[in-house]
């Protein structure tokens, strides 16, 4: 396999859902893994040391909303209680720490705990319990 179909295979993967790719062909062994993170992206880069999150400024229910919004990692099914009928990770108002879980996305059958990735507090809730989402799709707008 030469260096081209390699570099293929990793830009296929990088643009891809998958989490894990393994491929043995020939004397060629690849192994390529990622872990299930939030995809946050600045909208306006700005200094390397401010958070990594998409950061908004818009209107919503007529009051200004300044933010970063955590978005969701993949396709599937968003929890936002541990289990049914608890209370939710979180809510408009509750303060959150870097690493709090914030909703669990169920994908095939695998549930993928999504994280803040700032401490801030809880702005808006974007999602309902249980409601089908995209990939990049905002679930929450955190306020740092």
């Amino acid at each position: 396999m030469d260096i081209n179909t390699i570099k293929e295979i990793m830009n296929e993967f990088k643009e891809c859902e998958l989490t894990k790719f393994e491929l043995k062909y020939d004397d060629t062994y690849i192994n390529l893994e990622r872990k299930n993170e939030i995809i946050m992206t600045p909208e306006v880069m700005g200094p390397l040391v401010q958070p990594s999150c998409q950061e908004i400024t818009q209107e919503s229910k007529s009051d200004k909303l300044e933010g970063c919004q955590i978005v969701a990692p993949m396709v599937g099914t968003v929890y936002r209680a541990p289990e049914p009928g608890s209370e939710p990770f979180v809510d408009v108002g509750r303060r959150v720490k870097k690493g709090d879980i914030v909703c669990i996305i169920e994908a095939m059958k695998l549930m993928n705990e999504v994280e803040a990735e700032i401490d801030g507090e809880i702005i808006e809730v974007l999602v309902d319990n249980e409601e089908m989402v995209e990939y990049g799709q905002p679930l929450f707008i955190i306020r740092p």
